[in-house]
């Protein structure tokens, strides 16, 4: 039988994989196809490494994205996949823009944390993390580098989560313009980790354009992901799963835990 994991990130967002770690990796679980879906970003699928790794390992690769939306005082995670390959210069554009912004906020907040007394070099720090798509646990592994701090959960309970010093909130598109903005570049559309929602409001999200949840993730009992089967039927939507996997960054996760069944590969790929 053949299996996907259609929700692994890379050092082109905040993974500590490389790309052929990832293809290496999954190669070894035996899948058959996977979706690279870095935060607010493509930058990975415009490489000539990602082609030259996928014949290597004889992997087949659906482009895909995780797009971060805001509903209300809630953070909403979009994944958007392109089975048809093509991504139109307009949605490139808006991806420079988010990307750029993230860099602007993640130096703002090195400026807060030199006002600390916390002596950070901007350019020391672009250097360090390259084109990535950057986020708060850049820094926090930045300031681990530096010794500041002894681990990334010390950076971000110190400084950089949500009512510390060093803390600035991100821009994100509202949920429907993000929905409306990944359905305008030709992806199909799904509500990631849908397990941060309660059935109302998931169908509600259903109700505004949805193409798919991910009914396969890494925390699921085997009842909700039945659950989650069968609200895409109830709708007629499609499905998704993975390991959600960053590398070292995020415990209790890898790429071979979550295995999602080909046949819901194929139902994505012939949904145009």
């Amino acid at each position: 039988m053949k299996f996907a994991d259609l929700h692994i990130h890379s050092n082109f967002s905040d993974s500590s994989y490389t790309l052929r770690d990832i293809f290496k990796r999954a190669h070894q679980e035996g899948f058959s196809c996977i979706s690279i879906v870095d935060h607010d970003t493509l930058d990975v699928y415009f490489t000539e490494e990602i082609d030259e790794l996928s014949k290597e390992y004889s992997l087949e690769y659906i482009k895909g994205i995780e797009l971060s939306s805001q509903l209300g005082e809630e953070e909403v995670h979009l994944l958007g996949y392109f089975p048809e390959g093509e991504v139109s210069d307009s949605f490139l554009n808006i991806l420079k823009r988010l990307k750029e912004d993230r860099l602007v906020r993640i130096l703002e907040m090195i400026d807060l944390l030199n006002n600390l007394g916390i002596k950070l070099d901007k350019e020391e720090f672009k250097e360090f993390v390259g084109s990535a798509s950057l986020s708060r646990l850049h820094l926090a592994v930045f300031l681990k580098h530096k010794k500041i701090v002894g681990d990334i959960k010390e950076a971000f309970s110190k400084y950089l989560a949500p009512g510390r010093p060093a803390y600035i909130c991100r821009f994100r598109y509202s949920f429907e313009k993000g929905l409306n903005l990944l359905k305008s570049a030709k992806a199909l559309v799904f509500l990631a980790h849908p397990i941060n929602f309660s059935y109302s409001q998931i169908e509600s999200l259903i109700n505004l354009g949805l193409d798919g949840i991910e009914a396969f993730y890494p925390n699921y009992s085997p009842e909700a992901i039945t659950n989650y089967q069968r609200l895409a039927s109830k709708h007629n939507l499609l499905i998704t799963g993975g390991s959600d996997f960053h590398g070292e960054y995020k415990d209790n996760t890898y790429i071979g835990r979550i295995k999602l069944p080909y046949f819901y590969v194929e139902k994505i790929k012939n949904a145009f």
